[in-house]
């Protein structure tokens, strides 16, 4: 009775493990169609052409179709494709699933990924230098220096990556050329109803653009941009940082350098502000119907309130230098504002600074007609160093470092007559 025993588990084990394959293999390919559902969006649809399910490999091949109509008219414009087919070959593992899905148009550029039974996947890919011709609108020769990603995505759709990309350079054949060096960018968050929440970086050495004969049009050096996004659950708003740092750039018409840049905003109401971004991506052409009704979101938005902050910004452009900060609050508590904008206004508290400098306004004199105003209307202060303003919003009001107030509405009134004829 114990050898029968004995032969049974090891009966129910061999077949343990030659029906595991077949398991796997399953479990795959329901990964896959669900991550082909999942993927599909209002930008691009996403189709499973065909799966060949195998013992240890199987074969598949998805459709990337771009929907979106900006996209989709760009693209047809140059003379793009936009359709994209990808072949996918996966390998059945023990405790977990492996592919490598290629591009079918070049096969040379290969993503591969390994998936755990529990939805959890890594990806990676190494692309060697490149060199491919583009047809179109705009031909042109596509030089890749390498590139390599990596990363990983939950089953709860969680995201971190990392990607390099040393150098690409577009040829065109009418003679002019792109280049961008020293590419790379990472990120850890997750995307909810197509808003990314968590951190992202992005950092550019160098991007060139020259005309046809080779004059430069445009040069930035030193670009670095990042921001975190995240929400309050509690209470149900979204909030962002943003930098920006660019150590010079510079085109036909001047020079500057030592862009630096701090904004924040908060309190957004998420779903009215989710709502409403949804119906403008979602939206080609706005009509007097979508307005009003997109004014309920816009109402339930502004009754939550929020925060603007420009905390940081300066540059120096020529022998100059410009700096400003300022800061926009609209209390919790403002319904209806839709209906009566100027009661919106008399709202919103904040603060403004600013400071220009004496060599800026030399190099352009068409600012020293603006700054002579405000200076008479002493509004403005004069240094050996440059101009200064300061002002606070409050209760409808603008209110200077000298005491003045000017109505809000007085100064939109230009404005708001000029939309009027």
């Amino acid at each position: 009775m114990k050898q029968l025993k004995l032969m049974a588990a090891a009966g129910g084990a061999i077949a343990i493990v030659g029906i595991w394959p077949l398991a796997v293999g399953q479990i795959g390919q329901t990964i896959l169609t669900d991550g082909v559902k999942n993927f599909s969006n209002s930008d691009v649809k996403v189709e499973l052409e065909e799966y060949h399910r195998g013992y240890f490999t199987s074969e598949a091949k998805t459709l990337v179709t771009v929907t979106d109509p900006q996209a989709l008219a760009q693209l047809q414009a140059y003379g793009w494709p936009t359709q994209y087919e990808f072949v996918h070959v996966i390998h059945h593992g023990l405790v977990s699933i492996t592919g490598e899905t290629s591009y079918a148009q070049n096969p040379a550029l290969v993503l591969n990924t390994k998936t755990q039974l529990n939805g959890n996947t890594e990806f990676s890919t190494e692309v060697k230098d490149q060199q491919f011709e583009v047809n179109g609108a705009a031909p042109m020769k596509v030089l890749l220096e390498s590139l390599s990603l990596n990363g990983s995505v939950s089953v709860l759709g969680q995201i971190d990556y990392q990607l390099n990309m040393p150098s690409v350079e577009l040829d065109y054949q009418s003679g002019s050329m792109v280049r961008l060096s020293g590419l790379a960018s990472k990120g850890d968050g997750k995307v909810e109803q197509e808003l990314w929440l968590g951190e992202q970086t992005v950092s550019v050495d160098s991007f060139v653009i020259d005309d046809n004969e080779g004059v430069n049009l445009l040069e930035v050096n030193g670009f670095n941009y990042q921001f975190q996004t995240s929400e309050d659950e509690t209470a149900d708003t979204l909030q962002g940082e943003y930098q920006l740092a660019v150590k010079d750039f510079k085109n036909h018409d001047g020079e500057a350098a030592n862009l630096n840049l701090n904004f924040t905003a908060g309190g957004f109401d998420r779903s009215s502000f989710l709502d409403i971004t949804q119906m403008y991506q979602s939206t080609p052409q706005w009509t007097h119907a979508d307005t009003e009704k997109v004014l309920p979101k816009v109402d339930a938005l502004l009754a939550k309130g929020f925060t603007l902050s420009l905390s940081k910004f300066n540059v120096d452009i020529d022998e100059g230098h410009f700096e400003t900060n300022w800061k926009l609050d609209l209390p919790a508590g403002s319904a209806d504002s839709s209906k009566d904008m100027l009661q919106l206004l008399n709202l919103f508290k904040g603060n403004l600074n600013a400071f220009v400098s004496s060599d800026l306004v030399m190099a352009y004199p068409f600012i020293q007609q603006n700054l002579d105003e405000l200076l008479i209307m002493e509004v403005a202060t004069q240094t050996d160093d440059g101009y200064s303003l300061s002002l606070q919003l409050d209760d409808g009001n603008i209110k200077f470092a000298n005491g003045k107030e000017v109505p809000v509405v007085s100064l939109l009134a230009p404005m708001l007559m000029h939309q009027v004829q």
